[in-house]
């Protein structure tokens, strides 16, 4: 059960996003999906996208039993995804670094570093024949990027709708949206389907910037991302991960 000063803290939250989101709105266009091309960072992980891959493939076929369940780390998400559809690997937490995780992945990491104010990090795993309801994003001072990392061979069995605007995922390539707009996704073929999703503070004007930094910092030390974090460190201590990299 939430506490009061749980449920004080998030009315708060969601209150100041509410006001900040209306300014952001008055310097920034109101686009759905990004070019990719004008975002520097990216070409960069395109090209090393199969080294993603690598330590990935090596995670998940040696610990596959150790991934959670998004749902086991934040209960908020049974409103959008049933248990043990929806799987994640995380390496940051609004800028939180998950370290038992983050260590399998030293070569993304570094790929990662590239990007300028990075703050969620995961890798999100959909099981077959899964559906995420309808939902929108946190806050629209970020932007969310995803890679194509493990996309079934029928890639057009899976994708993710925004307001009626379909993406299809692809191995090795990218896409940056706007979470804010209502969206949902789908893996409708009979193979896993994962990306390396990524949230950014989005290019604004630098006081904005600042602004979703404080923000950003903020947020990591909320309750809801306390215990969040809290119930990972228990999954790793409790599911027993075994260091597999050099």
């Amino acid at each position: 059960m939430k506490t009061l000063r749980y449920k004080i803290s998030a009315f708060l939250g969601k209150t100041l996003i509410f006001f900040l989101e209306k300014i952001i709105g008055l310097f920034v266009k109101n686009d759905i999906y990004f070019d990719t091309q004008k975002i520097a960072w990216i070409q960069n992980l395109e090209d090393h996208a199969h080294i993603i891959q690598q330590e990935f493939n090596t995670f998940y076929t040696q610990q596959y039993e150790q991934i959670p369940d998004i749902c086991e780390i934040s209960e908020e998400q049974y409103q959008v995804v049933k248990k043990d559809d929806w799987k994640f690997i995380p390496l940051y937490a609004y800028s939180l670094k998950v370290d038992s995780f983050a260590a399998f992945f030293p070569e993304t990491l570094k790929l990662i570093h590239t990007i300028p104010n990075f703050t969620t990090v995961f890798f999100s795993i959909l099981q077959p024949h899964t559906k995420i309801a309808s939902h929108r994003g946190a806050y629209k001072g970020y932007l969310r990027y995803h890679l194509g990392i493990k996309i079934p061979d029928d890639y057009m069995s899976c994708g993710i709708n925004i307001q009626d605007q379909v993406y299809h995922w692809q191995n090795g390539k990218s896409v940056v949206f706007d979470d804010t707009f209502e969206h949902f996704a789908w893996n409708n073929s009979n193979e896993t389907r994962t990306v390396l999703y990524i949230d950014f503070i989005r290019p604004m004007p630098a006081f904005l910037v600042a602004i979703s930094k404080w923000l950003t910092t903020s947020i990591s030390k909320s309750l809801f991302i306390q215990n969040a974090v809290k119930k990972i460190n228990n999954f790793e201590k409790d599911s027993n991960l075994v260091k597999i990299l050099g």
